[in-house]
């Protein structure tokens, strides 16, 4: 039986809650639903098969999270590598937050332009580095983080957030709201039910033993190894059988001679011993 952190349906049971967050970060960083959720696919499979390798480093929404945006990055250059593809991602509905800050906050965030709103996306909600953003938006480094540093600057001004603590403060509110955004659902995130079938079918595949041409070698050595010391052995023995067979034991050479001399001697040997005893016999009355 598996353990827990063994079990594909206790994992999946974790993922279910993160599942749309997961989806709308890898749609953010790849730009195209479809890519989207073949990166999905391919990450919850990806975590799932070196859990070990990242359980002890960070914890499970942690782990799944590196692991999306590892596989999305990857993903990105590939399908550009091999040529253009759509791009149909925008920022996803939200409710409007309840915090009068908040609420000044999201709706001038809502006045940007599509570029900043995903490149502040990508940063607050994704975790991405200026220079990992950089590769998606297919810009300079200098202009990722010219742009977050003015869209800080107009929020800060229109919320009245001034100095280090309303900067900080600032930071916290944009982080909540674009885990909003990546949290809603919506038509283009795929049915959680195929993409978790699709999910048992890879890792039964995956770690279900192979017959890979390296076993069949193997097995085919350790054959012929076994067959080989078998016929050794065998000669070994043949080899020897004549050499053993002229020496007998010690009490199998005096049982025999007492059977020779327990056994009834020939008829003529006991003639010519008759006729000695009676020369002698004739010799000795003379």
């Amino acid at each position: 039986m598996r353990s827990k952190d063994g079990d594909p349906a206790a994992y999946l049971q974790r993922l279910r809650p993160l599942y749309v967050e997961l989806f709308r970060m890898a749609h953010a960083i790849v730009g195209n639903v479809e890519l989207s959720e073949y990166v999905l696919r391919s990450a919850i499979v990806e975590a799932y098969l070196r859990r070990r390798e990242w359980q002890g480093r960070m914890g499970f929404q942690d782990g799944l999270e590196h692991t999306v945006r590892s596989v999305a990055l990857v993903e990105l250059r590939r399908i550009r590598a091999a040529g253009s593809f759509e791009l149909d991602w925008a920022l996803p509905p939200c409710p409007t937050p309840e915090h009068p800050v908040a609420q000044n906050l999201w709706s001038r965030f809502l006045r940007e332009s599509e570029t900043t709103q995903r490149i502040a996306l990508l940063y607050y909600g994704c975790g991405l580095t200026n220079r990992q953003i950089a590769q998606v938006m297919r810009m300079g480094i200098s202009e990722v983080s010219g742009r977050l540093r003015r869209l800080c600057s107009r929020l800060s001004r229109g919320a009245h957030l001034s100095g280090q603590r309303g900067r900080r403060a600032l930071e916290s509110y944009l982080e909540k709201l674009m885990l909003t955004a990546l949290s809603q659902p919506g038509e283009e995130v795929p049915e959680a039910g195929a993409v978790f079938r699709s999910f048992e079918r890879d890792v039964d595949g995956a770690t279900r033993p192979r017959l890979t041409a390296g076993r069949v070698l193997a097995t085919v050595i350790k054959v012929v190894g076994a067959v080989m010391l078998a016929a050794a052995f065998w000669l070994l023995a043949v080899l020897l059988e004549p050499s053993l067979s002229g020496v007998l034991p010690a009490d199998t050479q005096g049982t025999q001679s007492q059977a020779q001399l327990e056994s009834p001697a020939p008829a003529g040997e006991e003639n010519s011993t008759s006729s000695t005893q009676n020369a002698t016999k004739i010799a000795a009355h003379s």
